[in-house]
Order: structure tokens, then C-alpha cells, then sequence
């Protein structure tokens, strides 16, 4: 395989993916009594790998064994947490998750990884 073959697309070809909605962040705004509230568009459907994170290697990513993650895989940019900015979210399985982390290949090979934190 080489760059820019789209692994992902290849794999979601064959195994099963899963229906997930997609939250792209767009801005920060502070209300009337000053607090800051993320701003999203609206939902878009995509199809992707949505995987859990074995609480085997917590440990070794530093997450808090009081929260739930899983792994996103998808054929779309997803955008983590930076300076002023809050990150994307997604919705699988009724579950609202924010994005914490992101393996970027989408501008290399068509794809990106996600670490997700559920919300709520």
C-alpha cells in the first residue's frame, strides 16, 4: 500500500462500519453574563469504524477509569482540541462523545483516528 491509497475507505469496504453523526466545531461565543459556549454545525452522517478503548491500556494513555472512550475512524478531517478552540464531537449509539486526540493521515492518506471522551 502508499500514500494516498486510502487504507480506511479500503477496510470500510469490507468490514462493517457504523452510522455516526459528526459535530464540527465552529466557533467559541461568550454569552450576556460571560461565559464561553462552543458553537457546532449541524450534524453530518458519516460512516466510519467506531471502536472501544480496552480499559487494559488506560494506564498507559492516561485516562480516567471513571470515563468512557472509544476510537473513530472515519474518511473525513476530525478536528481535536487546540488553543481557543474547542474540538469536534460525535454521536454513536446515542452517546455524545468530544474528540480528545487525533491520528491525522486524512491530508496523507484520506483518513483520520480519533480518541473520543463520552460527554454525555
Amino acid at each position: 500500500m502508499t500514500p494516498g491509497a486510502n487504507v480506511l475507505s479500503l477496510a470500510l469496504s469490507v468490514i462493517g462500519k457504523q452510522c455516526i453523526k459528526y459535530y464540527r466545531f465552529i466557533r467559541r461565543e461568550t454569552n450576556e453574563i460571560g461565559i464561553d459556549l462552543n458553537r457546532y454545525a449541524p450534524p453530518e452522517t458519516l460512516y466510519a469504524s467506531v471502536q472501544a478503548v480496552d480499559r487494559n491500556v488506560y494506564p498507559y494513555l492516561g485516562l480516567d477509569f471513571q470515563k468512557r472512550y472509544i476510537r473513530v475512524y472515519a474518511c473525513k478531517p476530525l478536528q481535536d482540541i487546540g488553543r481557543d478552540r474547542s474540538s469536534d464531537q460525535i454521536e454513536f449509539a446515542h452517546q455524545r462523545y468530544q474528540v480528545l486526540s487525533d491520528a491525522d493521515w486524512y491530508h496523507i492518506d484520506g483518513w483520520d483516528g480519533a480518541l473520543c471522551v463520552q460527554i454525555h
